[in-house]
């Protein structure tokens, strides 16, 4: 076996509230995409490559008898992007929850921006480039 390359995936820890996790489920579970409605829901398949449940162990996590309404975890790049993607139909659909989802939506997409900036950094210093 030979190694041919390493690489890493830039991550953030960001904290939220029981109500900001409460509102991404109820979105989740109104969109029209399977894979935004299955992130609303607990994982079925444990360690899979998808973002199943991710919204409903927010949930779990700012519910917890420790968390006071609060929680926090490191988010990827991908399950950032898919948060972003649960709010877009509220902003545009739903003038009831538009501000709140305006909100958050921007907010995460500031986040994608800082882990976009960090992983160009990361690259220009050589990290997560392949070696032969």
């Amino acid at each position: 076996m030979k190694r041919t390359g390493f690489t890493f995936e830039i991550s953030e820890r960001l904290s939220f509230t029981l109500a900001e996790a409460e509102f991404l489920r109820a979105r989740a579970r109104e969109h029209y995409d399977g894979t935004c409605q299955s992130a609303a829901e607990p994982a079925v398949h444990y360690g899979c490559p998808f973002p199943e449940g991710l919204i409903h162990a927010m949930v779990i996590v700012a519910s917890g008898p420790d968390a006071a309404g609060h929680g926090w975890r490191w988010f990827s790049f991908r399950e950032l992007d898919l948060l972003c993607k649960v709010l877009e139909p509220a902003m545009k659909y739903q003038p009831e929850h538009a501000r709140e989802a305006t909100r958050l939506y921007f907010e995460l997409k500031s986040f994608l921006a800082e882990m976009k900036a960090e992983d160009a950094r990361l690259k220009a210093a050589g990290f997560g480039r392949a070696t032969a």
